[in-house]
């Protein structure tokens, strides 16, 4: 039975253990495997990375602030 249970269980791909951050660093090695100079990597990761992990961490704000006020909610005493 615990054969059965362990082929029917979602097996995780490596993109479930990834974070925002994960992102500028396979960035930053791809286009270095291009011959593209460190600073124009740079560069690139300031004009599109930031911005990018800047948004995120607005969103995941908002998000456990929207997620906070639902629990008063339920929870209040």
């Amino acid at each position: 039975m615990e054969d059965i249970i362990c082929l029917t269980e979602k097996r995780k791909s490596i993109y479930d253990n990834l974070e925002i951050s994960d992102c500028a660093k396979i960035i930053k090695r791809d286009l270095s495997k291009s011959g593209i100079s460190e600073e124009d990597i740079l560069d690139f990761l300031f004009d599109y990375y930031i911005p990018l992990k800047t948004r995120a961490n607005e969103l995941k704000k908002e998000m456990n602030k929207k997620w906070f006020d639902i629990s008063e909610v339920f929870y209040d005493k």
